[in-house]
């Protein structure tokens, strides 16, 4: 079977949910945003100019160009734009918000099925930013809980420097060539849902013997869809058809991101929300607006926009010409039951998954102090300030012990200073990680967490005032 059709394949996903314009509405839809940027952007400073922004992404630091770029934009503004994996960032909400500690204003995520449920739940703050009826109305809530930032298109990328373009693998069936043999490299399907939908509908179209024969090829199993990029782009292996790239190939760059010539391929929506119990509103605002703006929209497309009036990159034409539906992973995503069950069949056959989490941040779920971490080690070390949490006990052979092993249970209150910025944290009871130096009197609060690279550890000089 064929995966031309792709209204009969992608019906294969599970039972059809209501659509994003159809959702039903938590509160009553409020009007468009009226006010400018800069009228936003002096709202944003007078609240604080404070912003937190959970992103998902696959490789460290992803979020630091558009953290650079909004404060370049906006002056005086500081935001932190936080990269884990969508998996991982919508399980440290849930358990923030559960824990009363809420620490992330935005959440810019892979995980579609999330921004259905968090909205059900009255946990988002419905917003319709500047520029609203820009957006194609499949990509956004029609109550203003959510929207989409970009489609993103996970298909075929090659390194012309080890095999010629015209060549390269453009549908399933030609990554089983004896020619690719020991020159693939894929992502876990169990690791990723985005990757498992695309084989979910690759074995609903060929079967599962595909997948034997695939397994044949002598693939390199990884995590990450970046990561698996890099390797070919590096060199290391000829071709994936497990990640996204720019529709327009970057001068000098032997990757080349190429759409299936039959298949169906999958693409979708990066959505965006504020979080209703968001400490720093004002500044949500203003990134939401900022994020929907014509500019900013312009400037990140690699792929498709989601306004009407950015066209696609490369000279690509709007979506909905081409062999995919951008709608079929958010109904994919919320048949949660029956994502388990295929991610338990693709590690039986394929193996668990091995390595770390490719952006060097620990999958905690809780953030227990607020701030940020210094620059150093925020920059490509994949540290993550918020996930100061239960972990790196002593019996890992770890220097790094809870706070009721070095006397801390009973504080009421930390002081600090980052980057020349008083911070205070309340409420400092209970084991967090610390660690007392034996050359000083006092102890030391982890900003961050424990790295493999001793080097890269930031500890920040505390004052503590007991309870």
């Amino acid at each position: 079977m064929s995966l031309v059709d792709r209204r009969t394949v992608l019906g294969l996903a599970a039972a059809a949910v209501p659509s994003l314009v159809t959702a039903a509405p938590q509160r009553p839809a409020p009007e468009v945003e009226t006010r400018s940027l800069d009228e936003l952007h002096r709202a944003a400073l007078s609240d604080g100019g404070k912003l937190v922004v959970y992103a998902g992404g696959d490789v460290p630091d992803a979020g630091a160009p558009v953290e650079k770029s909004f404060m370049q934009r906006f002056p005086g503004m500081q935001a932190r734009v936080i990269t884990d994996l969508s998996k991982y960032h919508d399980a440290r909400i849930d358990q923030q918000l559960a824990r009363g500690r809420l620490e992330c204003d935005v959440a810019v995520l892979q995980t579609l099925h999330d921004f259905d449920r968090w909205k059900s739940e009255g946990q988002l703050l419905a917003y319709k930013p500047l520029d609203w009826e820009a957006v194609l109305p499949e990509f956004k809530d029609a109550d203003g809980a959510f929207f989409a930032i970009g489609v993103i298109a996970f298909s075929n990328v090659a390194n012309v420097n080890l095999i010629p373009e015209a060549d390269a693998p453009r549908d399933a069936p030609d990554y089983l060539d004896p020619k690719l043999r020991g020159n693939l490299v894929l992502t876990y399907p169990h690791d990723d849902d985005a990757v498992l939908f695309e084989f979910d509908r690759i074995v609903a179209a060929y079967g599962w013997e595909w997948l034997d024969r695939l397994q044949r090829q002598d693939v390199q199993w990884i995590r990450g869809t970046v990561p698996a990029r890099l390797v070919v782009q590096e060199g290391k292996k000829a071709a994936t058809f497990t990640c996204s790239g720019p529709f327009a190939a970057p001068a000098g760059s032997p990757l080349r991101f190429q759409l299936p010539r039959r298949d169906v391929f999958h693409s979708w929506g990066q959505t965006a929300a504020i979080l209703r119990e968001a400490r720093n509103q004002a500044s949500a605002r203003l990134f939401a607006s900022w994020l929907c703006s014509k500019e900013a929209t312009a400037s990140r497309t690699t792929q498709w926009s989601v306004r009407r009036d950015v066209p696609a990159a490369g000279g690509y034409g709007p979506v909905d010409r081409y062999n995919t539906d951008p709608q079929a992973f958010r109904r994919f995503m919320q048949d949660r039951a029956r994502i388990e069950r295929l991610k338990t069949g693709f590690e039986h056959l394929i193996g668990p998954v091995s390595g770390p989490n490719p952006t060097g941040a620990r999958p905690l779920p809780a953030c227990h102090m607020r701030g940020a971490a210094p620059a150093e080690a925020r920059t490509a070390r994949g540290w993550l300030a918020s996930d100061m949490a239960e972990a790196w006990s002593p019996d890992r052979h770890s220097p790094w012990h809870t706070a009721s092993e070095v006397g801390m249970a009973g504080i009421a209150h930390v002081e600090f200073e980052i980057d020349g910025v008083p911070e205070r944290v309340e409420g400092m009871k209970g084991p967090r990680i610390c660690r007392r130096d034996p050359d000083l009197a006092s102890v030391q609060i982890v900003i961050g967490r424990p790295h493999q690279d001793a080097s890269a550890r930031a500890i920040v000089p505390t004052v503590l005032i007991a309870a």
